[in-house]
């Protein structure tokens, strides 16, 4: 595990521009997906709102649930909403950005920027190959989280992200109700996108020649080189 840290590290160190940039693209992809039903409704969101997390949680606490309810209930407070309102107030189209959801926009972009970091090296090591799981991970991780993120952003007639992308592939509503727990599919996405930033850290950790662990470390060409050098005396 350490190894795989460092190597994670020293990655990251070694690009920090890279690293932010993949950082911000996905932050603006995520978001991008989250007001998609936006842009599909013609009009761009007219009020924002801030609502009182803190006292949400508070009181939430204060009713002493079960733990079960305890968690929904935290995890789906709102945190911001933001919504197309017309000249009679009604609101045909909104976001609310709920804890959960908060949690994985915070969350995501920076887990995949390390894995397009993490990728980069593996391709240039030449084995991309031999590490075909955490490569589905990290592709697998992030398209799960925002499935589960689609289902915040909710339209007229409940049209949400996902709900459109479900039935576009064929899945109708029937498909739509597998993604009513939009917090459970953001945890999965969030640990298998985890898993894939674990997975090629200690793959690069054991076999790339340039990180802590590998095969031709830094110290173990300094350990030959003063038998290159008594070779070179001899001859």
């Amino acid at each position: 595990m350490r190894a795989a840290l460092a190597v994670l590290g020293a990655t990251v160190r070694a690009r920090p521009r890279a690293f932010l940039g993949a950082w911000l693209a996905a932050l603006v992809a995520y978001h991008l997906v989250l007001l998609a039903p936006f842009a599909r409704f013609g009009a761009l969101p007219t009020y924002a709102r801030l609502h009182d997390v803190v006292g949400g949680v508070v009181e939430s606490l204060r009713l002493r649930p079960p733990l079960p309810a305890l968690w929904e209930l935290v995890a789906h407070q709102p945190v911001y909403e933001i919504g197309v309102q017309d000249a009679f107030g009604f609101v045909p189209i909104q976001y609310v950005g709920e804890v959960h959801g908060v949690a994985t926009a915070l969350g995501l972009p920076p887990l995949v920027a390390a894995l397009v970091l993490l990728q980069a090296r593996v391709r240039a090591a030449g084995r991309g190959g031999r590490v075909r799981a955490p490569v589905a991970l990290t592709v697998g991780g992030p398209v799960v989280s925002l499935l589960g993120a689609g289902t915040s952003a909710v339209a007229c007639c409940a049209a949400s992200t996902t709900s459109g992308v479900l039935a576009t592939l064929g899945l109708g509503a029937a498909g739509a109700g597998l993604v009513a727990r939009a917090e459970l599919l953001e945890g999965v996405g969030l640990a298998l996108a985890l898993a894939g930033v674990a997975g090629l850290a200690r793959w690069l950790a054991g076999h790339a020649p340039d990180t802590p662990g590998g095969a031709c470390r830094p110290d173990a060409g300094a350990r030959a080189t003063p038998r290159a050098k008594e070779t070179a005396h001899e001859r």
